[in-house]
């Protein structure tokens, strides 16, 4: 008799997401352990690497301006929260400047501002979609179109002179409210989350068919407004709070097992991540 539905429900539905580094990756560990032991199966928790803890609160975001719209929405990885507060500001998209000093001039203006810096996908639909449904010809002419425009977007980053990485960081450096992106994985209604690279202000992925409602097409002179409620915890030394990120060096992620004397990788290393090792019986 397959236990497979069983166990499935109990971690993917009870205890969630594994983040490395958060409550519920040690309780994921600890409920491993507890299934080989109900087995019969000597397990222990071991130390693999250190991490900071962290564990996402509440994202709500609504659009307020040109209309009301609840917005579909979620803080990316290690994403700082707002401090318990909600933050109502203008969205402003990233420009596409003529070079690097051109964007430093305009630099200032993403102040008490969120900022979008994904482009707008042409379509929410997946190629294989595409392909059964459309003709041949609209189809070659989507993916000519969406070349063209991920390409015109590479170039309007790399003018900046920042990099996806260090965009955030620049922006947030220059007072901006939050970050604002679509990573869109061309599935119907899914989105990739990763890491956020900010360490004071949050940095948010918003679905891409609310992320379009939000892109101004280009004769438009307005803007829409969002408040943006976004909380998450960092956890050192068993304390835990709405605050900006700590400082890089990081701590002992929780596990039953010795600590390794080995140097600890990076944030944002995979290998990062305390586990549980069923022991062989000899």
């Amino acid at each position: 008799h397959s236990q497979l539905q069983q166990l499935a429900h109990e971690l993917f539905d009870g205890i969630g997401p594994r983040l490395v580094g958060t409550p519920q990756m040690e309780k994921a560990n600890e409920w491993a352990v507890a299934k080989y032991t109900g087995w019969g199966i000597t397990a222990r928790n071991e130390q693999w690497g250190q991490w900071r803890g962290w564990e996402r609160g509440i994202s709500h975001i609504d659009m307020v301006y040109p209309r009301t719209r609840s917005l579909e929405a979620t803080q990316l990885a290690w994403s700082p929260g707002m401090r318990n507060k909600t933050v109502t500001a203008e969205l402003v998209i990233l420009p596409d400047v003529e070079d690097s000093l051109a964007f430093q001039k305009w630099l200032p203006a993403v102040k008490g501002k969120f900022v979008m810096v994904s482009m707008l996908q042409p379509t929410g639909r997946p190629d294989y979609n595409w392909q059964e449904f459309a003709t041949p010809a609209s189809f070659e002419k989507m993916k000519k179109e969406r070349t063209a425009q991920q390409e015109a977007w590479a170039n309007r980053i790399k003018r900046t002179g920042y990099t996806n990485r260090t965009l955030p960081i620049a922006l947030e450096k220059a007072g901006a409210a939050g970050v604002v992106g679509n990573n869109w994985s061309a599935g119907f209604g899914v989105d990739k989350i990763f890491g956020a690279y900010t360490k004071k202000i949050p940095t948010i992925d918003i679905a891409l068919e609310d992320y379009g409602l939000l892109t101004p097409c280009p004769t438009q002179h307005s803007f829409s407004k969002i408040p943006a409620t976004a909380t998450s915890s960092y956890s050192a030394a068993g304390a835990s709070t709405d605050t900006p990120a700590p400082p890089r060096s990081p701590h002992p992620a929780a596990s039953a097992g010795p600590q390794s004397a080995a140097s600890p990788p990076p944030l944002n290393s995979p290998s990062a991540a305390p586990h549980s090792s069923p022991q062989s019986p000899g």
